[in-house]
């Protein structure tokens, strides 16, 4: 719809009238027709068209559904007002209720700041710190008055709170401290001639300097100052015994010796253990030492086998069945992930004569040995390959043809 007419519009409005005829069409007979005129038609389309132009559409002459197109598109849109340019509101149209999800902002909700809970973290670190201290509650006090505050407390000499202490001198102190007195106690007590130690000869030998014993006093009469060397063989028995020793440089021995321990001759780690030959060690014991033929005999009868069984698998994802194993390839082949475990080998072999394609499988991490490259690789035409697990999802891939 449209200002369009048959013929004579005009290019301004038409101008309201001084007074307007307010009612209904005049139905009387005999009465004056009720005329219209040039304001009323223009009011009526300027009314129908600013209902087309809020719907979005231009008006037009000569469609005639556009003021029904226009309520269609403002009742779709579910306002009163102009909807020009919106056609939807975060994907929806129609009637929209948004939420705060809507929007980004799952996690926020209407709480005012006065009413917002604590974070983890911030309840961590609040029950880490030192609750409020109340004098005789969570602190001491001393000697019944509290340490809390500023300030200084002043410990007077003579104060009622301490008449236990007096000022006195060092000598009269009592021996409280059990340590120290445990320490004073293993010390020598004040040495004291002919009391606590000896005389000599009736000679004091407390004090400095030398005590000198006379030769030719009574007591030593029988010493004469001799070296050592003249001294006589006076003790028949001690010239006895030393006759029958052997000398220390060049001892020889007669009869039977006995008495001889291996440690007097260096081997307190030597054990007298026999030899084995027993190449099956079937005897498990502690004292027979087996020889160089029986250990040969018992390890080459255990050396692990070095051949690489075939797997039964030759295409698709690989099971845990191949592990250890040398995997025939007739195609791809696809290496999961949370399928081997660390220390796990496969070995692979490209049976055809085409490239085939070793694929990572989802969560593995496929590394090429040698390079920092990881991701799926081809092995060539005959190609041989082995990948080793790190961990389940961390492997590394080397080999002939393998790219």
């Amino acid at each position: 719809m449209q200002n369009a007419y048959q013929s004579n519009a005009s290019s301004t409005p038409p101008t309201p009238p001084a007074s307007f005829s307010v009612g209904y069409p005049q139905a009387l007979p005999g009465a004056p027709a009720t005329e219209l005129g040039p304001w009323w038609f223009h009011a009526v389309t300027a009314e129908l068209q600013a209902v087309i132009v809020d719907g979005g559409l231009t008006p037009s002459p000569l469609v005639l559904t556009q003021l029904r197109d226009a309520i269609r598109a403002l009742i779709a849109a579910g306002v009163g007002g102009s909807v020009a340019g919106v056609s939807s509101v975060n994907t929806r149209s129609g009637a929209v209720t948004l939420t705060a999800a809507d929007v980004g902002l799952s996690n926020v909700n209407n709480t005012s700041d006065a009413n917002k809970p604590l974070s983890t973290a911030a309840s961590n670190a609040l029950a880490a710190k030192q609750d409020v201290l109340i004098s005789g509650s969570t602190i001491k006090t001393l000697n019944g008055v509290p340490i809390l505050g500023a300030g200084d407390i002043s410990f007077a000499t003579g104060a009622t709170a301490y008449t236990g202490l007096t000022d006195a001198a060092t000598v009269n102190l009592p021996t409280f401290n059990t340590a120290l007195s445990v320490a004073l106690a293993g010390k020598q007590a004040t040495l004291v001639s002919a009391a606590n130690i000896k005389t000599v000869n009736g000679v004091s030998i407390v004090g400095a300097g030398d005590a000198t014993v006379p030769v030719g006093v009574t007591t030593f009469a029988a010493l004469t100052d001799k070296a050592s060397a003249d001294l006589p063989a006076t003790n028949t028995s001690l010239s006895n015994a030393l006759a029958a020793k052997a000398p220390l440089a060049s001892p020889t021995f007669t009869g039977t010796v006995g008495g001889i321990t291996k440690a007097m001759v260096g081997l307190s780690n030597v054990d007298n253990f026999a030899s084995s030959t027993d190449g099956t060690f079937a005897a498990n014991s502690n004292t027979l030492v087996p020889t160089q033929a029986a250990v040969k005999a018992y390890v080459d009868a255990r050396a692990p086998s070095v051949a690489l069984p075939k797997s039964s698998e030759a295409s698709g994802t690989l099971t845990i069945a191949s592990a250890g194993k040398m995997v025939n390839a007739t195609a791809g082949i696809i290496i999961p992930s949370a399928v081997f475990s660390a220390g796990d080998a496969v070995s692979i072999r490209n049976t055809t004569a085409a490239p085939i394609t070793i694929t990572a499988g989802g969560g593995l991490t496929l590394e090429l040995a040698g390079t920092t490259s990881t991701g799926s690789r081809t092995l060539g035409a005959k190609g041989v390959c082995t990948v080793w697990f790190d961990t389940a999802s961390l492997a590394s891939a080397s080999g002939t043809g393998l790219a």
